[in-house]
């Protein structure tokens, strides 16, 4: 449970975040059961509904160029805030940790497509 503090805190900032047109995309990781359901449903109930985006994602083997252009595009636009819930580290634990060369080789890409969303105005807080 959020302490109220910080909810009137997250809100605020929030408003903030509207009134100086700044994007922020927060991706949460998780296994995807219960807790992270409760997780997602109790931020979701803090922020103002109007400037809040959703978007769930499963974990795929074999991410292309086709799979990170779906992530791109649900960024958020100016003054929003983009709840991911699950997102490219899924694939990444789920699929190649075991595979030494292709897992540097995916965080590579990774790196760069989060440098890109930064680059271009977007907090990211993972």
């Amino acid at each position: 449970m959020i302490p109220l503090e910080t909810e009137t805190e997250l809100r605020k900032v929030q408003h903030d975040l509207f009134s100086e047109n700044i994007p922020v995309l927060i991706l949460v990781e998780g296994n995807g059961r219960d807790p992270m359901g409760r997780i997602m449903n109790e931020i979701m109930t803090i922020f103002e509904p109007r400037g809040v985006i959703y978007d769930h994602f499963r974990p795929e083997k074999g991410i292309d160029s086709h799979t990170y252009m779906r992530y791109l595009s649900g960024t958020p636009s100016k003054g929003k805030i983009c709840l991911y819930d699950r997102g490219w580290y899924s694939s990444l634990i789920e699929f190649d940790r075991d595979d030494e060369e292709v897992y540097k080789s995916r965080m590579k890409e990774i790196l760069g497509m989060e440098r890109y969303i930064v680059d271009n105005g977007t907090i990211l807080v993972k």
